[in-house]
């Protein structure tokens, strides 16, 4: 039994000896000497530089980054970041390590992708008085900015687009573009100077094909009013509609437009619209509209193509009709005089 006790206190010193040697101090462990004091490195799309805090009681040695878009220099116990601009919509991130002998300890850059956006607005329509406005854009990094006509120029001031253009005393619609470039990022608007009276109004040529197969355009000539189409040839005349707002006119079906005389006989012209391959008309209805809207085209210059819808189908094609009476009727009707497809009138 005796020896029982000796055996079971000797293990028990053994247990107590182990659980001292637990709480002796580590000769070899390390205490970093480096931590970081204070960091904002967050940075929006644009190129900058900010500068945060090491505490380094043994110096800073050395100072690296994972991305060559992200520099960083030593600056006593602080470090310099400069980021260069980010032109691409992704955003991107960096580390940056800072060493102190064999110690190191990094932090993340954070940049922003480029942010640019002209809120949706694709045109600009002005009247054709010399004017300057400031138009909101979005974006986190200034564009580069360009533009194509001689009349207008563009600049950024305050955050904002600042267009300035001059009289236009042309007689037509004229447009150009304002060309923004913010890194990979490319957009443009449309810049357009038009006055209804002064740059719609006037003389025209009237461009078509005289079947739906055709390559090659016939042309007549004609005078736009506020209320008539004139056109040159038999002086026949077109009533129109005329929206200054939305710089179109409107046509009916059914108009008359004046008489002529064939081999001795009087005919009286009205209009009627067929479908594109000229397969539907509008019969001799009267409740049918056609509409011309007004643009500009590089080549073209001031032009507006006759569309519009009859039921079920698209207007393809504008048609001068001869009838025998003044009377808007199959009874009366004596066959076509001139069918224009793909009508579009091309302003002189």
């Amino acid at each position: 039994m005796k020896k029982y006790y000796i055996f079971l206190l000797a293990c028990l010193s053994l247990i107590g000896l182990a659980s001292c040697s637990d709480e002796v101090d580590n000769p070899y462990a390390h205490t970093p000497s480096l931590s970081i004091v204070s960091q904002d490195l967050t940075f929006s799309a644009a190129s900058a530089t900010k500068t945060f805090s090491v505490n380094a009681p043994d110096g800073i040695t050395k100072v690296s980054t994972s991305m060559d878009w992200c520099t960083a220099t030593i600056e006593g116990t602080n470090i310099k970041v400069t980021v260069a601009a980010n032109g691409n919509k992704e955003s991107r991130s960096s580390r940056v390590t800072v060493w102190s002998g064999a110690d190191s300890v990094y932090v993340v850059v954070q940049q922003m992708g480029t942010i640019f956006t002209t809120g949706g607005k694709n045109e600009i329509i002005l009247d054709d008085f010399a004017a300057t406005r400031n138009i909101d854009l979005w974006h986190n990094v200034t564009p580069t900015l360009a533009t194509t006509a001689d009349w207008m120029t563009a600049e950024m001031k305050d955050g904002k687009l600042v267009l300035t253009t001059t009289d236009n005393n042309t007689g037509k619609i004229r447009a150009g573009y304002i060309k923004f470039t913010v890194g990979s990022v490319v957009d443009s608007i449309l810049v357009m100077q038009r006055d209804f009276k002064k740059d719609i109004l006037g003389q025209y040529y009237v461009v078509f094909k005289d079947k739906p197969t055709d390559t090659k355009y016939s042309a007549t000539e004609a005078t736009l009013t506020e209320t008539e189409l004139q056109f040159t040839t038999d002086n026949l005349t077109l009533p129109i509609t005329s929206d200054e707002k939305d710089f179109s006119i409107s046509i009916k079906s059914g108009r008359y437009l004046g008489s002529i005389v064939s081999e001795g006989k009087t005919y009286y012209i009205y209009n009627i619209f067929y479908d594109k391959k000229g397969e539907y008309w509008t019969s001799f209805n009267t409740n049918y509209t056609g509409k011309v809207s007004f643009s500009y085209d590089k080549t073209l210059g001031t032009y507006g193509a006759l569309g519009g819808t009859f039921g079920d189908y698209t207007i393809g094609c504008f048609s001068l009709e001869a009838f025998k009476s003044r009377s808007f009727t199959k009874s009366a009707h004596a066959g076509e005089l001139q069918k224009m497809y793909n009508m579009t009138l091309v302003k002189k």
